[in-house]
């Protein structure tokens, strides 16, 4: 994995972390705009790359925990 790919992939991971804490603390708020951050990211990323290229990395977080 390139630094390239890394840092997708940490940004990715530190969306889902902020979604998790969010979900914990009750703030469904707080979840719903996270998502909407991390769907602008991956619109913004399809923008530049292969959406198949992209969605790779949207599936390893989904499976990550």
């Amino acid at each position: 994995m390139n630094s390239f790919e890394k840092s997708i992939k940490e940004q990715l991971l530190a969306y889902k972390a902020e979604i998790d804490e969010a979900k914990a603390a009750g703030r469904m708020d707080k979840v719903s705009l996270v998502r909407t951050q991390m769907s602008a990211y991956r619109l913004g990323l399809e923008t530049c790359l292969n959406k198949n290229y992209v969605s790779t990395f949207f599936d390893y977080v989904e499976n990550y925990y």
